[in-house]
Parts: C-alpha cells; sequence; structure tokens
C-alpha cells in the first residue's frame, strides 16, 4: 500500500507529483494549480483522469478541452496537460519513460525478475477518431464501473452512493496479472486474503487496509481482493 501524500514530490512548472508503480504501469499523482503545466511522455496510450479540475490536452497537434469528472485517452508519444484550476490529475502510463519509472515510490519492490505475471501483449488496433478523447465520469454507478481501454490498459472507475452493504461484496481474484487500486476520495478498506501454497512459510494472514484518498494498493496475481466503500464522496 502507497499513500501519495507521504512521500515528497516532483515539482515543475505549477504541479507537485509522485509517482508508484504496478508491475506493468505508473501512477503519476498530481495536484495542481490554475495554468500547471504536465509534460507527459509514453510509447503507448495513457489515461488521464480529471477528477475535480478541467484542462487542456495538447497532443498529436490537437488541442482538446477536457472538463472536470472526466476520464480522457492521450496518445502514444510527447503531449502536454495545462491545467485550468486547483485539484488533482492523475496519469496511468504503460511503457512509461525511465526517467518517470525510476521516481517510484514503491520501485524497489520491483528490483526483482517476475515469471507470475502475464507480458503486455500486441497493442490493440484503435478503431474510431484519434487521441486525445475524452468522456465524463458519471457518478452513483455503485459496483458497476465505467470500463475505458488504452492500446494496452483497462480502467474501471467505480463511483459509490452511501457505504457498501456488508452482506453483498464481490470478492473476487486475477490469475496472472497484478491490479492498481488508486482511492481518489472517499475512505475504503481494501480485504485482502492470500491462498494457501505448499509452502506453510509463505501464508500470510488475511489484510484489511484502510484507504485514505491517495492510496494505491497494487494487488498481486491469485489474492482474493475486494474494495469496501466506507465513507463516499457524494
Amino acid at each position: 500500500m502507497t499513500t501519495f501524500a507521504d512521500h515528497p514530490a516532483h515539482v515543475e512548472d505549477g504541479c507537485a507529483t509522485r509517482y508508484a508503480r504496478t508491475f506493468h504501469f505508473v501512477v503519476a499523482w498530481s495536484e495542481v494549480t490554475a495554468g500547471g503545466r504536465l509534460r507527459h511522455a509514453a510509447e503507448h496510450e495513457s489515461f488521464v483522469i480529471l477528477p475535480d479540475t478541467a484542462a487542456e490536452l495538447v497532443a498529436a497537434g490537437r488541442c482538446t478541452n477536457a472538463p472536470a469528472h472526466s476520464i480522457a485517452i492521450l496518445p502514444a508519444g510527447e503531449s502536454t496537460i495545462v491545467t485550468a484550476g486547483t485539484g488533482t490529475v492523475i496519469r496511468l502510463i504503460e511503457a512509461a519513460p525511465a526517467a518517470v519509472v525510476s521516481r517510484a515510490i514503491n520501485g524497489g519492490s520491483y528490483e526483482r525478475a517476475r515469471d507470475d505475471l502475464r507480458p503486455v501483449g500486441a497493442p490493440f488496433r484503435r478503431v474510431g477518431p484519434p487521441a486525445p478523447r475524452v468522456y465524463p465520469l458519471a457518478a452513483g454507478h455503485g459496483h458497476k464501473p465505467q470500463s475505458f481501454q488504452t492500446e494496452t490498459m483497462s480502467c474501471g472507475w467505480f463511483e459509490y452512493v452511501g457505504p457498501d452493504d456488508p452482506a453483498a461484496v464481490a470478492p473476487h481474484a486475477h490469475a496472472d496479472f497484478e491490479e492498481g487500486s488508486l482511492m481518489v476520495a472517499g475512505s475504503f478498506v481494501q480485504h485482502l486474503r492470500t491462498p494457501w501454497g505448499t509452502d506453510m512459510q509463505r501464508w500470510r494472514s488475511d489484510e484489511h487496509l484502510r484507504c485514505s484518498p491517495g492510496t494505491l494498493v497494487v494487488i498481486p496475481p491469485q489474492t482474493l481482493h475486494v474494495a469496501e466503500a466506507v465513507i463516499t464522496f457524494r
């Protein structure tokens, strides 16, 4: 579990950014002010999440306005995000440049080779208008997320209204990839259960991690998990 506010930020052009990672992608959490500029680069398409401020996306020779409470997909290559107000900008970057990866708070967790994770396959072929593409984020979907897809990443946006019913949660696990669970607002508990293997010395007790805004929980493959909303922001 990584909470961005607990670590120093990289400050540039009116934006204070902290980085964390999973095996496959980097999360960039930026606190921004009006007129701040985030210079962005990636080998593949990236997500930009704007929970509470609008921004102008300058990419591929185009300027696209993205409203507050929206998610956008940036094209591969270099781009710039110009912020309209004070708030938070979140980027999900697959195949991030080495300079970005090196700033990850939890980078030490990935110094060893991994053979339990599926590698990223060939990028999907994009059908439809070129990026940037902007989608509004709808409120109140509960356990049914809005789902978005870049060439190489999937992102689900959950927005709860009211605390979860403890008798109707949906624990699950993934066979061969990590999940990055990012808490943007409110208060959640991430429940984790590690399956028993043949080596008893590697068994772990259940974990119940209370997560504040700006917390990333990286969930290993095979780990049973469910996020419980305790206090929501709507």
